[in-house]
C-alpha cells in the first residue's frame, strides 16, 4: 500500500504542475490578446476613426464657407469687385495632449483655411473702413473677434478684423473664425499678416495641402482685400501605443481627409 501511494505521489504532483502550467499559458495568451486588440485599436480602429472624422468635418466646412463666400460676396462686390482667386489649404497634425507634465493622449486635428482676394480700387480710399462698413451687415461677421490676424505695419484689418455685435447679435459660431485685411501685395500676407496655421510645433508630421478646387490669384501690383475663413475640421483622440513607457504616438503621421489621399 505504501509503495502504491508512493507511486501515485509523483503523477498527482506532475498533473498539478501540468495545470499550473496549462492555467498561465492560458493567462498569457488571454494577456496577449488583449495587447493585441490594444494595438488594433490604436494601429487601426483609431487612425480610421480620425480619417473618417476628418472626411466629414472637410464636407461641411466646403458647404459652409461657400455659403459665407457667396453672403460675403454679395457685401462686397459692388465696390471691390468679384474676387480674383481663392486658396484653400487643409492643416492637419497629431497633437501631443498633456495632463501637467505627462502626455496623456495624441489627437488628430484638422483645419481649413480660405484665403480670398480681391483688388482694392486706385481711387478708393480707408478701404479697410469701406470693407468694415460692407460686412457690418452680414450677420456672420458680427461679433467676430481677429484671431487670424497679427499685428504688422503691413496689414490693415478692416477695423481690426471685428464688426461689434448689436444687443439682438448672437457671436458667430465657434468653430469658424473670421477676418478681412488690406495688404499691399500679396508677399506682405504670407510673411506676417496673419498667424500661422495649422498643428503647433509639437505637432508629430504636420502636413499642409491645398485642395483640388483652389484657384490662387495671380501676383500684381496694388492693395489687396483679404478675407480669410478658417474651420476647425476635426479633432480626434488616437490614444497612445500600449507600451509601459511614456505616451507615445501610435502614428506618425496625420489621417486627412479623403479628398487629400492617395
Amino acid at each position: 500500500m505504501t509503495g502504491a501511494r508512493g507511486a501515485r505521489g509523483p503523477s498527482g504532483g506532475r498533473r498539478i504542475g501540468r495545470r499550473i502550467g496549462q492555467m498561465l499559458l492560458a493567462l498569457l495568451l488571454v494577456f496577449l490578446l488583449i495587447w493585441g486588440l490594444l494595438f488594433l485599436r490604436a494601429l487601426v480602429l483609431r487612425p480610421h476613426a480620425a480619417q473618417q472624422e476628418a472626411t466629414a468635418g472637410l464636407e461641411w466646412a466646403r458647404a459652409e464657407l461657400a455659403g459665407l463666400s457667396a453672403e460675403d460676396a454679395a457685401a462686397l462686390d459692388a465696390e471691390f469687385g468679384q474676387r480674383l482667386g481663392t486658396t484653400r489649404t487643409v492643416h492637419c497634425g497629431v497633437e501631443p495632449s498633456d495632463a501637467g507634465w505627462w502626455t496623456v493622449d495624441h489627437r488628430n486635428t484638422c483645419t481649413l483655411r480660405e484665403i480670398e482676394v480681391r483688388a482694392v480700387p486706385a481711387a478708393m480710399e480707408e478701404p479697410a473702413g469701406v470693407a468694415t462698413a460692407l460686412l457690418a451687415d452680414v450677420s456672420a461677421w458680427q461679433g467676430e473677434p481677429a484671431y487670424l490676424v497679427v499685428p504688422d505695419p503691413r496689414c490693415d484689418p478692416a477695423a481690426e478684423a471685428r464688426v461689434e455685435a448689436d444687443a439682438q447679435s448672437a457671436p458667430f459660431r465657434s468653430d469658424i473664425d473670421l477676418a478681412a485685411v488690406v495688404v499691399e501685395g500679396l508677399p506682405a500676407l504670407r510673411e506676417g499678416c496673419l498667424d500661422e496655421p495649422g498643428p503647433s510645433h509639437r505637432a508629430v508630421g504636420a502636413v499642409s495641402l491645398e485642395l483640388p478646387e483652389s484657384a490662387p490669384p495671380a501676383e500684381g501690383a496694388g492693395a489687396r482685400l483679404v478675407v480669410v475663413r478658417e474651420a476647425r475640421l476635426s479633432d480626434t483622440s488616437l490614444g497612445c501605443l500600449p507600451l509601459p513607457i511614456f505616451c507615445q504616438p501610435a502614428v506618425d503621421e496625420p489621417q486627412l481627409p479623403d479628398a487629400l489621399k492617395g
